[in-house]
């Protein structure tokens, strides 16, 4: 059974067998389900990666997955607004 140790930060390095049974790619994100005292963890579907290629945009070559992640991260941050101060 993989075994890793949790670091006073909170951090632990996913053990190389975990990593290949989900098949894990650096930057990928993880998600983890709680169900009482039991944490499950899978794969996240990045849905970028998945439509890499998708939208062609005449007469240029298709962006990056990474472009698109930090197109796609302007764009939220340009409609988001920052709240509001609240008190005197």
């Amino acid at each position: 059974m993989p075994v890793s140790t949790l670091t006073k930060r909170g951090q632990t390095t996913i053990p190389k067998a975990v990593i290949a049974v989900l098949k894990l790619q650096p930057s990928q994100r993880i998600v983890y389900r709680i169900d009482g005292d039991r944490v499950t963890m899978e794969a996240a579907e990045d849905n970028l990666n998945r439509l890499y290629g998708s939208f062609q945009r005449p007469g240029k070559e298709p962006l990056t997955a990474k472009a698109q992640r930090e197109r796609f991260g302007r764009h939220l941050a340009e409609r988001t607004t920052p709240p509001k101060a609240v008190g005197p």
